[in-house]
Order: structure tokens, then C-alpha cells, then sequence
């Protein structure tokens, strides 16, 4: 997805952040959240079929899907901020 707003950026960093650490909680089931995600992505929202619009759809079912295990090697050795 091209020219996204900062908004936009900033919340599927936030996304990507938050799948990582869920998928790193002892317990979690990762698999069940990407085979989640990939029903969305093969079964779009009305509206979400074509064009920028399924775009911009599927880039936060696409941060689901994935794996983010590089943000939290990133961040591991940063002092926590509550």
C-alpha cells in the first residue's frame, strides 16, 4: 500500500507492535489469529474487492498474518516506560 498517511503508518506499526508481543505471550494461539486473518483476507468487507480500496483493507489482515519477532529483538534490550 503506497502513500500512507501518517496516521495511517503509525497504526499499523502499532498493530505489528501489539501482534508481537501477543504472539510472544506464553499460551497465546498464533495460529488461530493468522488462520483469523486469512479468512478475512479471502472473504473481504463489501466494498473491499477492488482497487486502493482492498488495499488498504488487507494491509492490517497482512500485519495479522505475519510475524513480528524483529520488533521485539529490536526493542529487548530498551528500558521499559510504563
Amino acid at each position: 500500500m503506497s502513500n500512507l498517511s501518517p496516521f495511517e503508518s503509525g497504526l499499523l506499526a502499532s498493530l505489528a507492535s501489539l501482534v508481537a508481543v501477543a504472539r510472544a505471550t506464553p499460551g497465546f494461539d498464533g495460529v488461530a489469529l493468522t488462520k483469523a486473518a486469512e479468512y478475512f483476507l479471502e472473504n473481504p468487507a463489501a466494498g473491499c474487492t477492488t482497487g486502493s480500496a482492498k488495499e488498504a483493507y488487507e494491509a492490517a489482515l497482512r500485519v495479522i498474518s505475519r510475524g513480528h519477532e524483529n520488533i521485539l529483538e529490536a526493542v529487548q534490550d530498551e528500558p521499559s516506560r510504563h
